[in-house]
Order: structure tokens, then C-alpha cells, then sequence
């Protein structure tokens, strides 16, 4: 909204709430509230931290105003924080779950 992307905070809170909706039911997703104060929540898939390869920080999905499809995917990883994975939106983040659960 600050960036003047979203016509509205509904729209912005919709989109959360979307994504609340697919990640909720789905196990192995937890949702974070906050890290800090002024930061939003987001999602981050548990079975990825310290999975096989031993990665510290898990795959995260979290809201972005990077692109229009709003939604970016970081993959677990310990060290580097890697770029951010740009999602096509709900569409896209649904589409490829099963991909991204499988980044261990």
C-alpha cells in the first residue's frame, strides 16, 4: 500500500488471507506473525529447517510489492540469504507447491 502498488489495504489483506487459506490446511506450514516490530508475517515451511541438508532457515513464503504477483518465495538455505523467488500470484504459489516443499 505504502509503495502505491494496491488500490486498497483490502486488496492487501486479501491476498494474505488467500494465502492463509492454502497454506493453512497444508501440513508442515506455520504461519509467523511477526520477526520485528514493523515487519509483516509470513509463512515458512518447517520440515525444510534443518531437513537433510541442514539448513537453518527454512523456505519462507512472504508478501512483496517487488512484482505484481505479490508473493515471493525464499528457499531454505543456512548461510546466504539466496534472491527471492518470484510467485505468478496465487495461482502460481498453488501451482507450485509441491515444488517448493521439496526444497529440503
Amino acid at each position: 500500500m505504502s509503495a502505491g502498488k494496491l488500490d486498497s489495504r483490502r486488496d492487501g489483506f486479501r491476498i494474505e488471507d488467500r494465502i492463509a487459506q492454502l497454506l493453512g490446511p497444508r501440513p508442515g506450514w506455520e504461519y509467523v506473525p511477526w520477526a520485528a516490530d514493523g515487519e509483516s508475517g509470513y509463512w515458512e515451511f518447517m520440515p525444510s529447517e534443518n531437513g537433510k541438508s541442514g539448513h537453518a532457515i527454512p523456505t519462507t513464503v512472504l508478501n512483496t510489492d517487488r512484482h505484481t504477483g505479490w508473493i515471493d518465495l525464499l528457499p531454505a538455505h543456512s548461510r546466504t540469504t539466496p534472491e527471492p523467488i518470484a510467485v505468478a500470484g496465487l495461482a502460481g504459489l498453488r501451482s507450485r507447491l509441491g515444488e517448493f516443499e521439496a526444497i529440503r
